[in-house]
């Protein structure tokens, strides 16, 4: 018995002199990005039928985004406005990929990527600087969106599958995009055919 409790008040004499370290929490600065999920299309839909899912997103856009050093949160749609509002307050930016859906199905990209515009424009006007990135389908409907050209399924029939040039306007220098880019990229985005196109949809200047 004695060795017992002389066992016991070793341990709580050890435990009241031991050390407890504690590491601090690491901050994580790097950018949390938002990617828009869209419909399923109907090719995707035949090579999985029986899951019956409803919307997606592309691997490779969530790899990039990881690639160049952000994290990626999914935006789901088919959600109210309280939804979109209360996550965007959370993340740096949003991507808007590209992909195979139309604009005129309701609750679905279109109808979910203006909301997160509209929202985005609220931010930037209040001060808070929120920037969206879309990408082939994103950036048409950005186009129409920033652009107020009517219903936001009006795009044309245009097939393109080939590398162009960039036919520049004369105030690109203004934009944040091109503004720190070098004579020389500039050069070679307008004279050589590097960019490349693969589209059924496009957007007419008027």
């Amino acid at each position: 018995m004695k060795g017992v409790l002389l066992l016991l008040v070793a341990c709580c004499i050890y435990c009241k002199g031991a050390v407890v370290v504690r590491t601090n929490d690491v901050l994580n600065e790097r950018p949390i990005i938002g990617v828009l999920s869209q419909e399923q299309s109907l090719y995707l839909h035949t090579k999985f039928p029986e899951e019956n899912y409803t919307s997606y997103i592309a691997a490779s856009y969530v790899k990039s985004v990881e690639a160049a050093g952000a994290r990626v949160v999914p935006i789901l749609i088919g959600k109210d406005r309280s939804y979109y509002d209360e996550l965007m307050r959370k993340i740096n930016g949003v991507l808007l990929p590209g992909g195979a859906t139309y604009f005129n199905q309701s609750n679905g990209y279109a109808d979910a990527g203006q909301m997160i515009y509209e929202i985005a424009m609220e931010l930037n006007d209040g001060g808070n600087y929120f920037p969206i990135f879309g990408t082939c389908l994103g950036f048409e409907l950005l186009i129409i969106l920033a652009s107020g050209r009517g219903e936001k399924e009006n795009r044309n029939r245009c097939y393109s599958y080939q590398n162009d040039n960039l036919n520049f306007e004369a105030d690109y220098r203004s934009s944040k995009m091109f503004r720190g880019a070098s004579e020389k990229v500039i050069d070679v985005l307008k004279n050589q055919n590097v960019t490349v196109n693969a589209h059924q949809f496009c957007i007419m200047d008027e």
